[in-house]
């Protein structure tokens, strides 16, 4: 419910710009910003080259709650 919609079998839960954008608003609730810095010290996202606009939502929101190193190859870029 926290990321915008919790019926999984409506059309929206195969929509994946939804899911990305409910899973970008789940990062930024306050509560599961405090979860993830008490449980975590960083989070690494491999390819990051190949993330679409969405995807670099999420690791936006991540971002804010703890380090979050990216690693990429801007020669392998499909975006």
């Amino acid at each position: 419910m926290l990321a915008g919609w919790a019926d999984l079998e409506s059309e929206e839960s195969r929509d994946y710009h939804a899911i990305y954008a409910g899973a970008a608003t789940v990062l930024e609730s306050h509560g599961i910003r405090r979860m993830l810095s008490a449980s975590w010290s960083a989070a690494l996202v491999d390819e990051y080259q190949d993330c679409s606009k969405d995807q670099h939502g999420v690791v936006v929101a991540l971002n804010q709650s703890i380090p979050t190193i990216v690693v990429g190859d801007p020669l392998q870029s499909i975006y």
